[in-house]
């Protein structure tokens, strides 16, 4: 056993660099945010969208409860809940913070807000096209919501297909920080991964769907040659059931959805050249029978239709340049999109401002009606039917909605946006997750491997989660809220009645930055759910620097239950792995301690990762910062263990946990060459309590 005692002018020195430098690159802030479970009750009140206009089309307000009508596949229901909303904004040459500020409603909206869907179109579009589809963005963003409408960005790439990095939220913040990226270096990635991409893969020999196992949707004559026109059409067809699995899982969004388009759109020739009667004339002299357009042409046509069922409404504006030549040949798809589900289209993306205020003047103003429903769980389709007893209005609203659905039922995209919102959402729309804490922390300065998730599952307290088989989710979020990395596991939980299961899992980040880890456990046939979360920071790695990272501390726990986490290691804790991936402790002796608990006088057990250039020989030492007294107090550790790989090394040491007034500190870390040099430092907070009888982190 090698002994290391604690170097105390290494360990001041990483105090002043600590206090002089402000570095805490290793804050976690566990999320616990109370959440009422929404499908409890077996009655709910379902709530539905109302627009009335005159004949002009102008809006009609002053309506009451008493005027209107509704009926639910046939049957006239009781209205218990009114509001009606009139929302109109303040001039634009105010700052929009201080224009929603001081910009009062009509009524208090608390029933129904608006829901918006930004589609960024990333495969039918240019760079040019990008960066307006982000200037509209921002502009609708910035002054034409209201605090309590909800904003979703949703993104289309040829070959990653349908994404949803935001779902339904309030925080108009978050929303503007991801668009803000979207025509910049980001979006031109995107761009090259999408419409670049498929361009190169076409003049190659064909385009390589993502599911080559899948056969192709027609067949093609001329083999040995590029059909461009074939492919695409299969571009489109991608495209499309993109889209109608999206509609599908609106389906149990309540209130009408607004869906704006930034895109160039489908080629029309690609969806409707099949009207024509004889052969189509093919690029490789070869032809077209017009049978082979009748399989997209009836997507195309139940697109439309899943978007009217799924109360969606399309506002499209034609992101390509005016002077393009394929303008209104490409423009055509969206006008049929929007026209079809009662929205709008317009063409020319360079004066926008005039467009945004006409989805605000089609949208502002509107009643919510409520009445009381059973919810069956049924997954049937119930048609609504809306009139008004004057003479001489117009009545829009939404032609019906489903019931709800057995999670197991759902389609792949509903159980994404689900998971999506469980795992971000301050207050996710299907339930109250079990909020439980995370430790987690960069381990590495490679792109791989390099954050450490890890939670303890208190299996008595989760309840029906548990019952059954539930898959693990560990996932790591961007700033821009998008996954960059995830792992899934199914486990059968049945046979584990108490106790804690505790989870240890690796993920990789693409680089340094901020990321939000979660790790959910969710039910495979309810979708109940629980979910740990922190927030985590890969730091950048100076050549030639050394750099220590955050302890997972543990605590004694023979026999520990670990989930999909392979055989425990020697009891010996003499076997070496080929290469650091992480942190090292035998699992069959330690469990991890998420809250960064500690007793006072205890000795505490934790695992360390150094990387950079001697990292095996690094010194380590520990000081506790007493923040109310200025002062640095010693903490006595000594190396267990060491493993070393590509110039990174894992430690496990034996921490003595000084006699100390109960209290939070700052726990410092530091790791110095042999030869000295420049320490590395890394801190956190921890809290230390006395025992009382608790041995919670004795050896």
């Amino acid at each position: 056993m090698t002994k290391n005692r604690i170097n105390k002018p290494c360990a001041l020195r990483a105090l002043l660099a600590i206090v002089l430098l402000n570095v805490n690159a290793t804050s976690q802030d566990a999320v616990r945010l109370p959440k009422l479970l929404q499908h409890e009750v077996s009655v709910t009140v379902k709530l539905i969208q109302v627009y009335v206009t005159d004949k002009a089309g102008k809006p009609v307000g002053g309506l009451k409860k008493e005027d209107f009508v509704l009926t639910d596949d046939g049957r006239r229901q009781t209205i218990t809940d009114f509001e009606e909303h009139v929302l109109t904004l303040a001039p634009r040459a105010s700052p929009s913070e201080t224009r929603l500020d001081v910009t009062p409603l009509a009524s208090a909206p608390r029933l129904l807000g608006r829901k918006f869907f930004l589609f960024f179109d990333f495969a039918y579009n240019d760079s040019w096209g990008i960066k307006k589809a982000s200037e509209m963005a921002l502009d609708f963003l910035d002054n034409r919501l209201f605090p309590l409408d909800e904003v979703a960005v949703v993104t289309y790439a040829g070959l990653r297909r349908l994404r949803v990095p935001l779902y339904l939220t309030r925080d108009h913040t978050k929303a503007r920080s991801l668009v803000s990226r979207i025509g910049g270096k980001e979006a031109a990635e995107r761009v090259d991964e999408g419409e670049d991409a498929y361009a190169r893969d076409v003049s190659s020999g064909g385009f390589r769907d993502a599911h080559e196992a899948s056969p192709p949707s027609w067949n093609l004559a001329s083999p040995g040659k590029p059909d461009l026109q074939a492919d695409e059409r299969r571009q489109a067809e991608k495209c499309i059931d993109s889209l109608i699995a999206l509609a599908q899982a609106l389906r149990y969004e309540s209130g009408q959805k607004y869906l704006v388009v930034l895109s160039w759109g489908i080629p029309y020739r690609a969806l409707y050249h099949g009207d024509q009667v004889s052969p189509v004339a093919r690029r490789d002299g070869g032809f077209v029978n017009p049978e082979q357009f009748a399989e997209l042409r009836d997507k195309s046509e139940q697109l439309l239709k899943e978007l009217a069922t799924s109360n969606v409404t399309v506002f499209a504006i034609n992101t390509q340049p005016l002077s393009a030549a394929s303008e209104l040949e490409r423009s055509g798809t969206l006008q049929k999109w929007a026209q079809a589900t009662g929205g709008q289209f317009w063409g020319n993306a360079q004066n926008f401002q005039p467009f945004l205020e006409k989805i605000q003047a089609a949208t502002g103003s509107y009643y919510v009606l409520g009445y009381p429903v059973s919810e069956a769980w049924d997954g049937k389709y119930h048609r609504l039917k809306v009139a008004v007893g004057r003479p001489g209005l117009e009545v829009r609203t939404q032609a019906g909605y489903f019931a709800p659905k057995p999670f197991a039922e759902f389609s792949e995209i509903e159980k994404r946006i689900h998971l999506v919102d469980v795992a971000l959402a301050e207050n996710p729309l299907s339930q109250r997750p079990i909020r439980l804490g995370l430790a987690a922390q960069a381990c590495s300065t490679s792109t791989k491997d390099n954050l450490c998730l890890a939670a303890s599952l208190p299996i008595g307290s989760l309840g029906e989660i548990v019952v059954g088989r539930v898959e693990i989710l560990r996932l790591a979020f961007n700033a821009g809220d998008e996954i960059v990395d995830e792992q899934k596991s199914e486990e059968d939980l049945r046979g584990l009645k108490s106790g804690t299961a505790h989870v240890v899992s690796l993920l990789s980040a693409p680089g340094p930055g901020t990321y939000r880890c979660r790790i959910v456990v969710r039910n495979l046939e309810s979708g109940r759910c629980a979910v740990a979360g922190a927030t985590a920071v890969v730091p950048p790695l100076r050549d030639g620097a050394l750099r220590i990272f955050p302890p997972l501390f543990l605590k004694s726990e023979r026999g520990a239950i670990y989930l999909n986490e392979g055989p425990a290691r020697p009891p010996s804790g003499k076997a070496t792995p080929p290469q650091v991936s992480g942190p090292i402790f035998d699992r069959a002796l330690y469990a991890p301690i998420i809250d960064k608990t500690l007793r006072v006088g205890g000795e505490i057990t934790a695992t360390i990762c150094v990387a950079g250039p001697s990292a095996a020989e690094a010194r380590i030492s520990a000081v506790l910062f007493d923040k109310l007294r200025w002062e640095a107090i010693p903490v006595p550790l000594e190396i267990l263990e060491r493993s070393f790989a590509n110039g990174a090394a894992a430690f496990l040491v034996r921490i003595m946990v000084p006699e100390v007034e109960p209290d939070t500190y700052t726990f410092i870390l530091s790791a110095e060459r042999p030869a000295g040099g420049e320490p590395a430092a890394v801190s956190m907070d921890v809290a230390l309590e006395r025992g009382e009888g608790r041995d919670r982190n004795a050896n």
